[in-house]
């Protein structure tokens, strides 16, 4: 039992960093990195451009353009690699379905969410929506109970 611990964990990792909430979270960080860089290089620039160039520091323009590219690379990477190319996607939904699978609540409650919602990856489906909820409901998950609720007040997924 003890093997399958760190699989589950990451696991549980990778349906984690495919909700859509942190998605959103990681390209907003990217966004702030972006203007980080670009902050600090009209500062810097500003700077030198006001009190000029400090005698025997020939290099400082270069250490400026080097200090601000290294969050503007980072924040351009990580919105990259959030908003990228459509196999990323579906690579997100196997981990997550996978996690699902495996009893994560989270997991299943995220999928019951993206079948109930319908994607463009995955046509939208009461039924196993239903079935995700109930599954990640019985595992304690209390947005799945208040979401199973509501779907047996409304009749939905049978």
């Amino acid at each position: 039992m003890i093997e399958g611990r760190p699989r589950a964990w990451a696991d549980r990792a990778q349906a984690f960093a495919t909700l859509p909430s942190v998605g959103r979270a990681a390209v907003m960080a990217g966004a702030v990195l972006l203007v980080l860089g670009l902050a600090f290089l009209v500062l810097g620039l500003w700077a030198l451009a006001a009190f000029g160039l400090p005698e025997g520091s020939r290099h400082l323009p270069f250490l400026i353009l080097v200090v601000a590219a290294l969050p503007f690379l980072g924040g351009f990477l990580l919105v990259r690699h959030q908003l990228g190319p459509e196999p990323r996607r579906k690579r997100a939904r196997q981990a997550l379905l996978h996690a699902a699978k495996a009893g994560d609540p989270a997991a299943c409650h995220a999928l019951a969410g993206a079948y109930l919602r319908g994607e463009p990856d995955l046509p939208r489906d009461d039924v196993s929506g239903r079935h995700w909820m109930e599954r990640a409901a019985r595992c304690g998950h209390p947005p799945a109970m208040i979401g199973l609720a509501s779907l047996l007040r409304e009749g939905r997924g049978g």
